[in-house]
């Protein structure tokens, strides 16, 4: 008796939860653009900073797309400093892709860089998707100004 009632009670979880709404999904995909700007404090320039992303896993699990990021060169007065000149832009090939809820951390091999200056370095962006917040979405954890980011 005690054993039906077992065999009962488990497969009437098994029904519960596979008919459940909230059953949680894994995440495969990140996509999406934003620019932020924010002034240099010294003179109350304002630079900016645009990334987007297209990043996935395939199925195998294995990381794959493309992120690229353009952004202001600095100028730092002094001495042997290198001027301020036009945006920067790098082309990222993804190499790693983790979620953590709704965000999803991107891991990008620069690929091609201006005169090839960055070319084999790796950085690590976190990109969040405020979508059910109603908050803007966030690159690297600061509120994007303009954009819209999907983590799927």
């Amino acid at each position: 008796m005690q054993a039906k009632f077992h065999i009962t009670c488990g497969i009437l979880t098994l029904l519960v939860l596979g008919l459940s709404t909230s059953v949680a999904t894994a995440q495969t995909q990140v996509s999406g653009s934003g620019m932020t700007r924010y002034s240099n404090g010294a003179d109350g320039e304002i630079f900016f900073s645009h990334v987007a992303v297209n990043a996935w896993l395939d199925s195998d699990g294995i990381p794959q797309g493309t992120i690229s990021w353009e952004g202001d060169h600095f100028f730092y007065p002094g001495p042997g400093n290198p001027p301020g000149g036009p945006p920067d832009t790098y082309i990222f090939d993804v190499i790693d892709l983790w979620f953590d809820g709704n965000t999803a951390w991107v891991t990008g091999e620069v690929i091609a860089s201006v005169k090839g200056c960055a070319n084999g370095a790796v950085y690590i962006f976190a990109f969040t998707d405020n979508s059910d917040s109603g908050d803007p979405d966030e690159i690297d954890l600061v509120p994007i100004d303009s954009g819209n980011i999907s983590v799927k």
